[in-house]
């Protein structure tokens, strides 16, 4: 099966697209800040292939997690082991994660901090959140 790497093999829909590359051009520059993104859909249909092009399109490394199957060390540990510039933080079956975990993610993409011993701290580069699912309303 073959699986697209960048936005030119792309051929999904066209606002998909076009979000894709805005959050791979905002996250590979600081003119602006970039959105953090939540891909919904049926199993299959491309979430983590996306979440990947995007990666990818920004230049940025990619950090996967399966939500389930993830703590918030795990998550700290491998930001910090990127360092700047930063990264991609792909969170598949992001409606099973811990809601701890939820909770010190929010403090990441909305203030750029990460919790150590409970306290915030600017993280050293910039990070992008991308959460995927197939249960929306679980979220």
């Amino acid at each position: 099966m073959y699986r697209p790497t960048s936005l030119a093999e792309y051929t999904g829909a066209a606002g998909v697209k076009t979000l894709a590359e805005t959050v791979a051009i905002t996250a590979r520059t600081d003119l602006m800040a970039t959105p953090h993104v939540l891909l919904t859909g049926l199993p299959g249909t491309g979430k983590t292939t996306l979440a990947r092009i995007i990666a990818n399109e920004s230049r940025l490394p990619l950090a996967e997690f399966i939500g389930e199957a993830v703590e918030y060390p795990d998550i700290l540990a491998k930001i910090d082991h990127i360092g700047p510039p930063g990264c991609i933080v792909f969170l598949d079956e992001i409606h099973s994660a811990n809601p701890k975990l939820l909770e010190r993610l929010y403090v990441l993409m909305e203030d750029n901090q990460v919790i150590r011993d409970n306290t915030p701290s600017h993280c050293d580069g910039k990070v992008v959140v991308i959460g995927a699912t197939t249960e929306k309303q679980e979220l």
